[in-house]
Formats: structure tokens, sequence, C-alpha cells
């Protein structure tokens, strides 16, 4: 389940990633300061990137709700977390360098 975890996160992060250019490209266009968009991007129809990120969106959301609904995926998380914090405490004992331990943390 751990590699498929991982993979889920993976995808998650890159959908994320890609939600944030669309957006921030979209309002560079709609930018009261770029002159351009009437003259260059008149004609062009930008209502796909909008239904594309409402399906990226709408993907997330079904994401967000399986985890969510997953009792046993809550208690392995909260294990996960206290197990994390036991390492901090004392990262020799757990042969663990502060990197990779910071690299846990943030899952």
């Amino acid at each position: 389940a751990l590699p498929f975890l991982q993979e889920l996160a993976n995808f998650v992060e890159r959908c994320q990633a890609c939600a944030l250019n669309l957006v921030q490209q979209l309002a560079a266009l709609y930018s009261p300061l770029e002159e351009s968009y009437a003259a260059t991007f008149r004609d062009v129809r930008l209502s796909p990137a909008f239904e594309d990120l409402a399906d990226l969106l709408r993907v997330l959301c079904a994401v967000d709700r399986a985890v969510a609904a997953s009792e046993n995926l809550a208690a392995a998380w909260n294990a996960y977390k206290r197990l994390v914090r036991r390492a901090r405490l004392d990262p020799a004992a757990w042969d663990v360098d502060e990197p990779k331990l910071a690299k846990f943390e943030r899952l």
C-alpha cells in the first residue's frame, strides 16, 4: 500500500503544481497591466483551459474524499506522525539523519 500512497502523493503534488501554473498564467493574461491581451488573445478560446482546470480540481476533490473516508488510513497516518515525532527526539536511535527526517515530516 505504501508505494501506491507515494505514487498518489506524487500525482497530487504534480496536479497542484499544474493547477497553480495554469491559474498564474490566466491571472497574468487577465491582468490590467497586460495590454497585449486584447490584441494577442482576442480570438483564443480559453474555455478549454478553464474546463480542464475544473476537471483537475474535481479529481483532487475525489482523491481528498477517498482519503478522508478511509478510517484505516487515518489511523495509520496518526501512527506515522507519532513515529516521526519520536524519531525527531532521538534520531540516532532510529538511524536517521536530519535531512531525511525533515523530508518525512513534510509528507
